[in-house]
């Protein structure tokens, strides 16, 4: 009753903000004031639970359809754009690189591509004919730092494998010399 006594008094331009409790609220009374007010259109508000009404003429209003028809199918092109990368990605077969790739790969595959399988070993199985080369830089380090904790020159080295510190190791001019040590035989 409020928004149609609004509307009946208002001039065009004025606007109505309307609290409602809940984002829900707020979707069902956006559709039901653009079903029923021809000349009322519903803009964004300050927070997910306030409606803005502003009173526009027709032609306002067929425009900001036409706005809002063109925005809604920009997400969805851009929701499908990155499914098309995932899917450019894996027909490329190129080598897949990153720093503990593990929870990235798991949302990529369901969001992208399809359904969890069952078990880790089924994932692994179907992820890697996706992407049959994946190099983890996380999972590199453990595996350095196992092989070398029994050499005492490089037994400090990859304490954190965190990738800020891995740079930072790796970059020193310390481990780089003995990065890059030539072995003369």
């Amino acid at each position: 009753e409020q928004i149609g006594s609004w509307c009946g008094e208002a001039n065009f331009g004025e606007t109505f903000r309307v609290d409602c409790h809940s984002w829900g609220t707020r979707t069902a009374l956006e559709y039901e004031v653009t079903q029923r007010f021809k000349n009322v259109i519903c803009v964004p508000g300050d927070s997910d639970c306030v409606l803005l009404l502003r009173k526009v003429s027709s032609c306002d209003k067929l425009n900001h359809s036409q706005t809002m028809e063109h925005s809604e199918e920009r997400r969805k092109r851009d929701a499908i754009g990155c499914g098309f990368i995932f899917k450019l990605l894996s027909s490329s077969k190129r080598i897949l690189v990153g720093h503990n790739l593990l929870r990235d790969l798991l949302f990529l595959y369901e969001k992208f591509h399809k359904p969890l399988p069952e078990s880790y070993t089924e994932f692994k199985r179907n992820l890697h004919q996706l992407f049959p080369r994946i190099f983890d830089t996380r999972h590199i380090i453990n595996k350095l730092r196992v092989e070398l904790r029994n050499h005492p020159e490089y037994k400090e080295w990859f304490i954190s494998s965190s990738l800020g510190m891995l740079y930072s190791e790796l970059h020193s001019e310390e481990n780089r010399r003995l990065l890059y040590q030539p072995t003369v035989t």
